[in-house]
């Protein structure tokens, strides 16, 4: 859902490393920054991530703006926006996340990435013909040694 998904982690640990930082509209994201209005930086705090979504609260309180977040955002992925648990209306500006409303330090601000099913069934069915075709494998191994024992 960002870029830290296609770097490994020792770039982001490392304050020397030059990776983001040469793309000028990757600069928030790559530090974490909300940009308002394309003006203002606000730092994130409290960021908690894992592969379906990514959730943090501001360092300051923002007043009303377009607020990109430092998340990508694609128009073909399934996402759902929340502040503090309620879903709120997104826009994709300049490849980010970007939502209008009035953030406080207290707020969550959290998305969500949805796996849509047409990718959950071909995996669902890779899986159980997998599970077949080993349990075939092994019926016909024991099926074999019954037969050598007599």
């Amino acid at each position: 859902m960002n870029y830290a998904d296609y770097a490994p982690q020792e770039i982001f640990d490392n304050p020397k490393s030059q990776f983001l930082l040469f793309d000028k509209k990757a600069q928030s994201i790559g530090k974490n920054l909300i940009t308002v209005d394309d003006k203002q930086e606000v730092q994130i705090k409290n960021l908690k991530t894992n592969s379906n979504f990514v959730e943090f609260s501001p360092n300051e309180d923002i007043n009303f703006g377009t607020l990109k977040l430092p998340v990508l955002g694609y128009n073909s992925t399934n996402i759902l926006v929340t502040l503090n648990g309620e879903k709120i209306n997104y826009r994709i500006i300049d490849g980010q996340i970007a939502i209008n409303k009035h953030v406080s330090q207290k707020d969550k601000i959290k998305v969500i990435q949805k796996i849509p099913y047409w990718e959950i069934v071909p995996f669902l069915i890779t899986v159980i013909s997998i599970s077949v075709l080993i349990g075939f494998y092994v019926m016909k191994k024991v099926n074999f040694k019954k037969r050598e024992v007599r």
